[in-house]
């Protein structure tokens, strides 16, 4: 049986989606970046952050190590947070921000620290900084530590508590409660106190030194009624501190542009059919607050499965955003009309749902990817409006840029659950002729283990030494895996189908058929497209490579 000439050609035409590998990098302010504050706008503080995971000298930094940091946003778009490099670490985060408003980033840790102690950080985003410490214990010291909390078993000594805790508010990083241990071994820490009135403090990390020393913990959660209330702290011995969570009286306020549409009404996120929401989801409408105090929005019932709320305090009077969070599973695809009422005034806005998509091909629709760890090393992807008419269907175009300028990647469309590529699969496999075609490249309505082969097209193919064969190709797709969790770069990706395409030819007219030595793992995640692609090379060639995505922006 003949085989393939020389497989160097093949590789550099391979991919599908996901292109060969580049040699230069396209930088990533070729998508619109966001713009907002690590500062508090009013006093200029920073809004706080918790440090995670345990540090130690000589051991390199994993996924547990991260800085969950807040950022008010006030334009969305792509991100970059980074801190500067001390005690040879840093921590990095980039993506892309959907909405306006305070949200957490989670900067993963990089590198060894190279000696103890602790090390003062700077963090920056759009040009504010903040800073934060983390302690890295010596690399000798081991496990878990020991210590005792000052103050036990009565209240605990020098507690510290920071931040406003408002009923019906949820807490941020900057609600926080520092207490006092005695450390008689050094090593790592980690406590969690239970859920008093809703609210529950946490904290981890590293006592580096023995001694008396200071612990940082983090309130999480929503306070349920005002008062004053104890949180117990229980590691082996107890102690105890206060928290006073104050109450608002209910303010007064119209919903702006009732009796009609919401006026500036803003819905963030996708809402994608049978998906439960998260909270990404998010409509931003428009009071007229004329007494300040304590608010509680909601759009039930439910309108096509989805409601929306929010409570909170208004503090000053005047036309003001609040920010609604989504809950639910939309139940049907379509344009629904979402009502809000609050006391006599009535508004609107409309909710756009859409199908279960793991290949969008929505229009400004773009992705960054690197290839193998290099950061130099990367490419861009983007749909444009323009689409392409073949063989009676429609397909959308995407463009590729490598840093050298946008080419044509290839062309793709849809129909149910079954993903189209359109493409000369005569250059794809180097036959000797051009052939046009399609072939499925996904299905998201299978169970994993499930297979297909493309059709097969047909044609000549002439070896090195010029002799010239009839030949037939196609595609063979496996479901490897269906819906499951992948972590890229240290984010976790929810809900990717993993599949494994191979390329397969036959030279005895279907009867016997050879797979090419190479294949390639595609994983999709729904609703945000090729999040990585494994190539992986047999042939002695040295040509397998990853490609990760780095940052997404889907419209």
């Amino acid at each position: 049986m003949k085989t393939f000439k020389p497989l160097l050609g093949f590789l550099l035409i391979l991919a599908i989606v996901f292109s060969c590998q580049k040699e230069k990098s396209y930088e990533k302010s070729n998508a619109p970046a966001s713009a907002g504050s690590l500062q508090d706008s009013t006093n200029g503080d920073c809004l706080g952050h918790v440090v995670s995971g345990t540090y130690k000298k000589d051991t390199s930094l994993n996924s547990l190590n991260y800085v969950d940091i807040n950022i008010d946003v006030t334009r969305t778009g792509s991100y970059t947070v980074s801190s500067d490099t001390i005690n040879g670490i840093y921590f990095k985060a980039t993506g892309n921000f959907n909405t306006t408003g305070v949200s957490a980033v989670r900067l993963l840790g990089y590198g060894t620290p190279v000696a103890a102690g602790t090390n003062i950080f700077t963090v920056t985003y759009d040009s504010t900084p903040c800073t934060f410490s983390v302690v890295a214990a010596d690399g000798g010291t081991g496990g878990t530590s020991v210590f005792t909390l000052a103050g036990a078993p009565n209240a605990c000594t020098g507690a510290t508590v920071q931040g406003i805790f408002t009923a019906g508010t949820a807490t941020t990083a900057a609600n926080t409660a520092t207490v006092q241990v005695d450390v008689t071994t050094a090593g790592t820490y980690s406590i969690s106190t239970d859920a008093v009135n809703g609210v529950q403090f946490k904290g981890s990390g590293t006592l580096a030194a023995t001694g008396a020393q200071t612990i940082t913990l983090t309130a999480t959660g929503t306070p349920v009624a005002a008062g004053t209330f104890t949180i117990p702290i229980s590691v082996g011995t107890q102690c105890s501190f206060q928290i006073t969570v104050v109450g608002a009286s209910p303010a007064v306020y119209t919903l702006n542009g009732a009796p009609n549409a919401c006026t500036g009404a803003t819905v963030q996120g996708q809402y994608v059919v049978g998906t439960l929401l998260s909270t990404s989801n998010t409509a931003t409408i428009q009071v007229n607050v004329t007494t300040a105090g304590s608010y509680s929005i909601t759009t039930a019932p439910a309108v096509d499965g989805v409601a929306f709320a929010g409570s909170g305090n208004f503090s000053t009077t005047g036309v003001q955003s609040v920010i609604l969070i989504a809950t639910g599973t939309p139940t049907d695809t379509g344009s629904v009309t979402v009502p809000i009422t609050v006391g006599s005034s009535t508004c609107s806005f409309i909710l756009h749902v859409v199908p279960v998509d793991y290949f969008p091909r929505t229009t400004n629709s773009n992705w960054s990817y690197e290839f193998d760890n290099n950061s130099s090393d990367t490419l861009f992807q983007q749909v444009i409006s323009p689409t392409l008419s073949a063989s009676g269907n429609t397909y959308n175009i995407f463009m590729e840029n490598d840093g050298t300028g946008l080419d044509t990647l290839g062309y793709f469309r849809r129909s149910g659950g079954n993903y189209y590529q359109y493409l000369d699969i005569g250059s794809f496999f180097q036959l000797d002729n051009p052939a046009w075609g399609e072939y499925i490249f996904l299905e998201d309505n299978v169970p994993a283990n499930t297979s297909w082969t493309s059709s097969s097209f047909n044609d000549t193919y002439t070896d090195t030494t010029g002799a010239t064969y009839p030949i037939i190709v196609h595609f063979k797709e496996t479901i490897q895996q269906k819906d499951v969790p992948i972590t890229v770069q240290g984010i976790p990706y929810q809900n990717t189908i993993v599949v494994k395409e191979e390329y397969e030819y036959s030279f005895d007219n279907g009867t016997t058929w050879s797979s090419l030595p190479f294949y390639t793992t595609n994983y999709y995640s729904r609703n945000i497209g090729l999040i990585k692609s494994d190539f992986t090379d047999n042939s002695g060639s040295g040509g397998s490579y990853t490609q990760d995505m780095t940052r997404y922006q889907v419209f």
